[in-house]
């Protein structure tokens, strides 16, 4: 007995050393589609990029991104349907260029449709893969975005903002004011200046800087939500003094006004989904470094959503301006202030 342990014991070990040791890590491969698509109304064409998964034991992802065939299917059937009406709309597949990056340049295909679709009504994405009969699907409802309704246009047709008061100073509590349309479930607000850059005293250039102001959230998706922001015209005259730099040249016209819609405001909205989406997969900032995987597609992972851009041309008052040009422009009270210098200067239509 005492003979055969040791015995037992080599015969086991020889027979664990001649057993293979390469592992096969990878489940079984299931292809799976990946569909990213933001409809919106106010465009003339809807594009929907369309892909599938790809794993290979032989290589790795560095190398199967670029062979087109690994992530993009050969044919494809995209539509449409509009759900009250049973309405289809058929996209086709299109070339677009590509920017150098990570994925091939061979081949970046997507799906495009130039029917104009309809606000608030809500269509429903349908991806079939001839031979397979696994349909892919989503469903989005097109937003019209939130609107500005403060300022109000005038008799231009555009409002006024006002950042100077009668003692000419600058406002800190300029009011704006936006509604939200149905299915809205945030908007950006930005602030876009702009102007004209002369140059070679003859030539000019139309130029523009935008301020980020806020973002505001309606999770219940409740239609006529009002929103109000209260800028600092402060943040403004930051934003000008760092962005447009000084002349050596006092007295130099080199900025000129636009002398029609000088100032606009810039609201960027999406639908519940799409907020929804952006929220899951953002950056982490809690304690907690799990992050739940959210994807509203049906056999299939990404997102089908609504988003829109819209845009309100105001102009600065007779006030906001003079004073740009007075204490920024090519005359003025600041003579001995070189470094105010902007050359501004305004000439009507």
């Amino acid at each position: 007995m005492n003979f055969l342990k040791p015995t037992l014991l080599t015969l086991l070990f020889t027979g664990l050393l001649s057993c293979e040791n390469d592992v096969d890590i990878n489940a079984e491969y299931t292809e799976v589609t990946s569909v990213i698509g933001l409809i919106d109304v106010r465009t003339d064409t809807q594009f929907v990029k369309i892909t599938k998964t790809f794993l290979d034991d032989d290589q790795n992802a560095l190398q199967l991104v670029n062979h087109p065939d690994r992530i993009y299917f050969d044919s494809l059937d995209v539509k449409l349907v509009r759900t009250s009406t049973r309405d289809e709309i058929v996209l086709n597949k299109i070339l677009l260029p590509k920017e150098p990056g990570l994925f091939t340049q061979t081949r970046n295909e997507a799906y495009f449709t130039s029917e104009k679709l309809t606000a608030n009504a809500a269509y429903e994405l349908v991806i079939n893969k001839p031979g397979s009969k696994v349909i892919t699907t989503a469903s989005a409802i097109p937003t019209n975005g939130a609107v500005l309704t403060k300022p109000r246009p005038g008799a231009s047709g555009r409002g006024s903002l006002t950042l100077i008061d009668i003692q000419n100073n600058i406002i800190d509590n300029s009011r704006l004011e936006f509604l939200t349309s149905t299915n809205v479930g945030e908007y950006d607000i930005t602030l876009r200046f702009n102007y004209v850059e002369i140059t070679n005293n003859i030539d000019s250039v139309d130029k523009f800087f935008d301020l980020p102001l806020t973002t505001f959230r309606n999770t219940t998706l409740e239609e006529g939500k009002q929103d109000i922001y209260i800028f600092d015209g402060n943040r403004f005259f930051n934003a000008f003094l760092s962005t447009i730099p000084t002349t050596a040249l006092p007295r130099k016209e080199l900025y000129r006004f636009m002398p029609l819609g000088n100032v606009e405001i810039i609201i960027q909205s999406a639908d519940g989904e799409y907020a929804l989406y952006r929220d899951v997969n953002g950056p982490i900032d809690g304690l907690a470094q799990t992050r739940p995987e959210f994807t509203n597609i049906t056999n299939g992972i990404g997102l089908f959503a609504s988003r829109t851009l819209r845009t309100w041309k105001l102009d600065f008052n007779v006030k906001t301006i003079n004073y740009i040009i007075n204490n920024y422009g090519s005359t003025g009270g600041m003579i001995n202030d070189f470094s105010k210098y902007r050359g501004f200067y305004f000439r009507g239509t």
